[in-house]
């Protein structure tokens, strides 16, 4: 499952497919941006909200190709090592009404720029779930807009809690891929922003948790994941084979440029 500091990372800035990277001379470019290793200890924080500027601390390279191509992490492949283990802080300046898909634009010429990333696509076949309405529809309220600073967050409540304010459908299906351990396609027509709540009986043993983030326990008695979808979300989980638009990583400098 995905760590909580690259999943905070990814649902601070924004959106969470992808479109592979023109060259860096044709995407548009952060004002100022600086991009430096990060010190030891340094934990992950993040200012992405500010308009005008993204300020990230404790931030792994995996995470920010992550946001710049809008790839859930099952649709990376290839990469070093360090790829999620290497921290980096980033501080950049733009436009006060820079929209996300320009931002992500900015990340992918700066990840060119300053990281000489090279990357391709290529088709993979895998097994998935595909996300649709149940028969009586969503449980939820849709708001028919485009997403705005400060939407799209979800987090984590304890073992079988998740929530989420303003969120869309593909956010959902991406971040139920990390708890189904296989690829969660949108196929649900759902267009716009909602808010949800699910709570389930995960299937693994919880590990124990540090006296700072205690939550309740989850019912033993409770239902699965799979049966919660349907059961408080009006949704539905349909097992069968997809082809996945894979971004293979074939080169990342390890030592970001100055400029």
């Amino acid at each position: 499952m995905r760590s909580g500091t690259l999943y905070f990372v990814l649902v601070v800035l924004g959106e969470v497919g992808f479109g592979l990277a023109q060259g860096a001379d044709k995407l548009p470019r952060f004002e100022v941006a600086s991009v430096k290793p990060s010190k030891p200890g340094n934990v992950v924080v993040s200012q992405g909200q500010t308009p005008g500027r993204l300020t990230l601390m404790g931030v792994p390279i995996q995470a920010l190709i992550q946001y710049a191509f809008r790839a859930p992490r099952y649709q990376l492949s290839g990469g070093p090592k360090w790829l999620d283990s290497d921290k980096y802080d980033v501080a950049a300046t733009m436009p006060a009404n820079t929209v996300y898909a320009t931002r992500r634009s900015m990340m992918q010429n700066l990840l060119q720029e300053r990281f000489h990333l090279v990357a391709h696509r290529e088709k993979k076949e895998l097994p998935v779930y595909a996300l649709r309405q149940s028969r009586n529809g969503p449980k939820f309220q849709v708001e028919k807009r485009e997403m705005r600073d400060g939407d799209g967050r979800i987090g984590g409540g304890g073992p079988g809690r998740i929530g989420g304010i303003k969120v869309s459908a593909f956010d959902l299906a991406e971040v139920l891929s990390d708890y189904l351990d296989r690829p969660v396609l949108d196929e649900t027509g759902i267009d716009g922003l909602f808010d949800f709540k699910l709570i389930w009986t995960p299937d693994e043993t919880p590990r124990e948790l540090n006296p700072a983030e205690q939550h309740p326990p989850a019912d033993p008695n409770g239902a699965s994941i799979v049966a919660a979808i349907e059961e408080q979300l009006g949704l539905r989980l349909v097992p069968q084979r997809g082809s996945i638009d894979m971004l293979v990583i074939d080169h990342v400098d390890r030592v970001p440029t100055e400029n």
